[in-house]
């Protein structure tokens, strides 16, 4: 028994190998010498993981199954409609249908060649351990082939596996909650036919007053927004015409900051009239807050939606682009302008994109003082998110108070206690041990 185990660990290892240096040497440009040759010893692998997932108990549950006739079709129906449902493949799936390969790669014959090799690498990566999905959507196939390197896509995969675990248990948990309350409303039923007649309080009962959902509070604050359309209040505008420099997973980040910020803007007691600017109903960012706001672009939503430039909506006069990259500082705010917000996730990209869109077009520049007022930590990055920067011109709008609106800043990235104490150590050495935080200025804002 231990020496087949070996021997399926050695043939394991050397498909790795094979697959790694196979889709090192199509994605990265060069053809191999025979591919006849490479697409035999690719099936020999391929049919070796192959069985080994059969033999083997999954590792992650499946989300989401087919059940169509033709996968390919529902998939293109699926993607042309845009709809929520979501059908994802596994490797061998994709592997094995010609009609998915063409509508991954749009007919490509390169593309297809490098496609199943990607099939090889995920299923091979799934068999040694690593942290990778079972399956994957459409639209995360077409983004699998736009990554060259294998630490891009190792990172998806990690992206992905996650993503799917956690919709995993919130399945189960909805799941589980649907039956308790399912035996919550049995039980109650037969403690009712047991009642004596008399009243009774309480939810489902007799009632006093009048329940409030959470629809009507929902519509409440829409209405508040319609009102501030209406009134032409101050406009705040989020850029969203930097998509072409994200990743997915940056874009995914940013739909998610978008939907953020607008919740919190809707529930403030003084709100923007929020602008997403340069934003087209085909992107990747509004597909994924459509998924999560289904009636985002109906007329009623409470969100301007265009693809205009901000400079066509308001004079360039009366604009302010917020970008840290700037000299010029916001020493308060201004109630006639109007705010712009680079909508970019710059994790891996570092360029000063937003500082060079403003210097193109001649707008006012300006960025928020933070060194100013805040006590950064050694590890602390001085970024902020688009919901984190709009919850604080929220709150600066309404008191003009710095360190109020400053408490949006997450404090993970503000100086503690320890790193204040190491600091100060080096110049005080006769500095009072029990003195209180603030009498040692180690306030996290600065006076």
């Amino acid at each position: 028994m231990h020496s087949v185990c070996m021997r399926l660990m050695i043939k394991q290892s050397s498909a790795l190998r094979a697959a790694a240096k196979l889709s090192s040497s199509v994605l990265m440009g060069a053809q191999p010498k025979s591919w006849q040759l490479c697409h035999k010893s690719k099936s020999n692998v391929f049919s070796f993981t192959q069985r080994m997932c059969s033999s083997s108990s999954a590792t992650q549950p499946q989300i989401e199954e087919s059940e169509d006739e033709d996968p390919a079709a529902a998939a293109a129906e699926n993607e042309n409609v845009g709809t929520s449902k979501v059908i994802y493949y596994t490797p061998a799936e994709i592997y094995e249908n010609p009609s998915l390969l063409t509508l991954i790669t749009n007919g490509d014959p390169e593309a297809e060649k490098t496609l199943r090799i990607l099939c090889l690498e995920l299923d091979v990566f799934r068999q040694s351990g690593r942290d990778v999905p079972d399956s994957l959507s459409v639209e995360s196939w077409k983004d699998l082939l736009q990554m060259s390197s294998v630490h891009k896509r190792t990172k998806f995969y990690r992206f992905l596996f996650i993503k799917s675990c956690i919709k995993a248990k919130e399945k189960e948990k909805r799941k589980r909650k649907s039956e308790e309350y399912l035996a919550y409303l049995e039980q109650k039923k037969e403690n009712a036919d047991a009642d004596s007649g008399h009243l009774k309080y309480g939810l489902m009962n007799n009632g006093i007053l009048l329940r409030i959902y959470e629809s009507t509070i929902t519509e409440y604050n829409n209405y508040r927004l319609i009102r501030c359309m209406e009134m032409q209040e101050q406009k705040l505008f989020i850029d969203c015409g930097f998509e072409q420099n994200m990743s997915q997973l940056e874009i995914s980040s940013f739909s998610k900051q978008l939907m953020i910020a607008f919740r919190d803007n809707r529930a403030h007691d003084q709100p923007f009239d929020l602008h997403l600017c340069n934003a087209r109903p085909e992107d990747r960012t509004l597909q994924d807050m459509q998924k999560s706001m289904p009636t985002l672009f109906n007329k009623t939503f409470p969100l301007n939606i265009t693809e205009k430039n901000y400079t066509d909506v308001v004079p360039k006069k009366n604009i302010v682009y917020l970008t840290p990259h700037c000299r010029e500082v916001m020493d308060e705010f201004d109630h006639d302008a109007n705010y712009i917000i680079g909508g970019i996730v710059d994790r891996s990209n570092q360029e000063p994109l937003s500082l060079a869109k403003a210097k193109k077009e001649g707008l006012r520049m300006a960025k928020l003082p933070l060194d100013q007022y805040l006590n950064w930590g050694q590890s602390g990055s001085k970024s902020l998110t688009i919901n984190q920067v709009v919850c604080i011109l929220l709150d600066l709008r309404m008191t003009g108070d710095w360190e109020y609106a400053l408490r949006h800043v997450p404090r993970r990235k503000l100086r503690t206690d320890e790193e204040f104490l190491r600091s100060t150590s080096k110049f005080s050495k006769h500095r009072n041990p029990f003195a209180s935080w603030d009498e040692r200025g180690g306030n996290r804002f600065k006076r």
